[in-house]
């Protein structure tokens, strides 16, 4: 298959391009590189472009033609969005409804959305933005035939590929620059709030997965295992830090996401587990 990667500089996108190359498929990607790196790139993409999703150019889609859109550009950073909501709409929804558009002009076979389990706390504006990507999947499926697929992904993690670019940067690449800089981590509110962690490997399975299968609607890519971020902080062996409650943030992301509709519909199962093994790159 010949595939376009929205985002394929990023950590979830570039580990995806690897795969699906390892695969044996044509990849060709777009990012704007604000806080991808050009370094993350497979050297066997056949193609690049430095486009925005904002606006991104519609010839490309024309001239490329690829037969499946993965779209995983996107603003994933939720403090980011109660700082600037304009910013995340532009990027989730703007930019989400810019993909589909061209996708369904140019009757791409499969459109794979990378949604997340942040729909799971209806408290942020990147809450508001993902939800409204999964509805433009659905909407996209429904009124006009295109075969779209949406995967909340729980928190992502694996490698040291997570931007460090910016503020408000995710959960482990914080807590790796933390420690690298001061020798110490820092964890806002109690430190109790639960998340699910799935590897970025088993995320790539997932999409690969989703983008063969004929199913439409939503999937959580979680691994149903809850972990607290005290008990992460504990594999940094360092001293910890807390610092006040970040506004927006929900003590359980996970509660409701529920692996079995992945493994039973998609055949998808995660392989790999959470443990120091897993973690050792952030350490």
């Amino acid at each position: 298959m010949k595939i376009l990667i929205s985002g394929v500089a990023g950590f979830v996108g570039s580990h995806l391009a690897d795969y699906l190359i390892e695969k044996g498929h044509r990849v060709i990607g777009i990012d704007n590189l604000s806080t991808g790196d050009e370094t993350n790139f497979n050297l066997k993409i056949k193609k690049f472009y430095k486009q925005d999703i904002k606006n991104v150019d519609s010839k490309i889609i024309e001239y490329e033609k690829p037969d499946w859109i993965f779209h995983l550009a996107a603003n994933c950073r939720t403090f980011l969005s109660v700082e600037d909501p304009m910013f995340d709409m532009e990027n989730n929804i703007k930019g989400t409804l810019n993909m589909l558009l061209m996708a369904r002009d140019n009757k791409v076979k499969r459109f794979v959305f990378a949604s997340s389990c942040i729909v799971n706390s209806p408290n942020t504006p990147y809450y508001v933005s993902k939800l409204a990507g999964e509805e433009y999947c659905r909407v996209f499926n429904s009124l006009y035939g295109l075969s779209t697929i949406s995967l909340r992904y729980s928190n992502v993690y694996g490698s040291l590929r997570q931007s460090e670019k910016g503020s408000h940067i995710n959960a482990l690449a914080s807590l790796h620059k933390s420690k690298r800089d001061t020798g110490r981590v820092w964890i806002t509110g109690t430190g109790e709030q639960k998340r699910d962690w799935t590897s970025v490997y088993d995320i790539c399975r997932a999409n690969l997965l989703a983008a063969k299968s004929n199913l439409n609607g939503v999937f959580d890519i979680c691994t149903g295992v809850n972990t607290s971020m005290n008990e992460i902080a504990e594999y940094f062996d360092c001293p910890i830090d807390y610092v006040k409650e970040a506004k927006g943030d929900h003590m359980n992301l996970s509660e409701k996401q529920d692996p079995r509709p992945a493994k039973n519909l998609l055949g998808y199962e995660y392989k790999i587990k959470l443990n120091k093994e897993s973690l050792s790159p952030y350490l």
